[in-house]
């Protein structure tokens, strides 16, 4: 037989053969091939980048909250922090807070605001104050600002005080702003105040580049309520899916259950020109804040099967 027939017939051979996979793969036919060998195989690759995420997570936040608090080492355990309430700061507690920000490079930020939610004693941020004589004077925290311009959270989301309770602490989750703020009780001669740390997700997403968790590309978005009260990061969150996938994120996070490894499991239905597209999530809700998801396409092996058949096709 002559090379070109040859070719010919090799070339309608893989063409068919390519079709008749394609239609059984569409039509569900690999599914039990799938779901025995494939599928195990990458949730347990999912989970296990969930749960290294997670756990670094746990450790760093954990961290911040020894960091800024009022136990042995803490940030507020110092006296020296009072005198944020003064015309003038002292020298030792701005060269604990410069130690501070060295030590943790996502911190952003300090504010201390009185109970009221109104006077703000001391900002470290340019923009919440103007120079008089070159005294500081504070804008009153409704006036304020984010570093994105963006108006501030609602201190009431943020106050560690409910009447006459006092919580050792508050965490805020700024999606919009790719933030997490802590707020922590100050109090001194029967006056009450809040101490906020800013932390910009950046330094937590170093730290998982620096450990080789995810890859200096990989983005790991933070997603929260509007009100800041839940959120968490997400892996694998598609561009055409985020604005969407947010509210979902968001009901899985307040109404899930977990399984006995601590994972939870859900699915989410996207539709893309009449097509309907799965996804799971997993979800490790082993921390008080934030959560840690990973969504990923439902059924990935049939695409992936296909792709590898038209590259040995392409490749003959």
């Amino acid at each position: 037989m002559k090379s070109g027939l040859k070719t010919a017939l090799s070339l309608l051979l893989t063409f068919i053969a390519f079709t008749v996979i394609a239609i059984a793969s569409l039509s569900g036919l690999f599914s039990p091939i799938e779901k025995r060998f494939y599928e195990p195989a990458q949730v347990q690759q999912f989970r296990s980048e969930l749960n290294e995420v997670a756990s670094a997570g746990n450790q760093y936040f954990s961290s911040l909250l020894a960091a800024f608090g009022s136990d042995d080492g803490g940030f507020l355990n110092a006296e020296s922090v009072l005198t944020f309430l003064s015309v003038s700061p002292s020298d030792e507690v701005l060269h604990r807070f410069a130690v501070l920000s060295e030590a943790h490079r996502g911190l952003e930020g300090i504010r201390v605001v009185d109970a009221s939610g109104r006077r703000v004693h001391f900002s470290s941020f340019r923009n919440d104050y103007r120079l008089d004589a070159g005294r500081r004077i504070y804008s009153n925290y409704q006036d304020l600002k984010t570093l994105f311009g963006n108006p501030e959270i609602p201190f009431e989301n943020l106050s560690c005080f409910s009447g006459e309770e006092t919580h050792p602490y508050r965490i805020g989750i700024d999606g919009q702003n790719q933030r997490i703020v802590y707020s922590f009780p100050l109090e001194n001669n029967g006056s009450r105040f809040c101490v906020l740390f800013y932390v910009g997700t950046r330094g937590f997403i170093n730290t998982l580049i620096e450990k080789k968790i995810i890859s200096v590309n990989q983005d790991i978005p933070l997603v929260s309520s509007a009100d800041c009260m839940t959120g968490g990061f997400v892996l694998g969150l598609e561009n055409d899916i985020r604005g969407a996938a947010d509210a979902e994120l968001l009901k899985i996070w307040k109404n899930g259950q977990v399984d006995t490894d601590g994972i939870q499991t859900d699915g989410i239905q996207f539709v893309f020109d009449d097509r309907t597209v799965n996804y799971t999530v997993f979800t490790d809700r082993s921390t008080s804040a934030p959560f840690f998801s990973i969504l990923f396409r439902s059924g990935r092996f049939s695409a992936f099967f296909l792709g590898q058949i038209l590259f040995f096709c392409l490749a003959m």
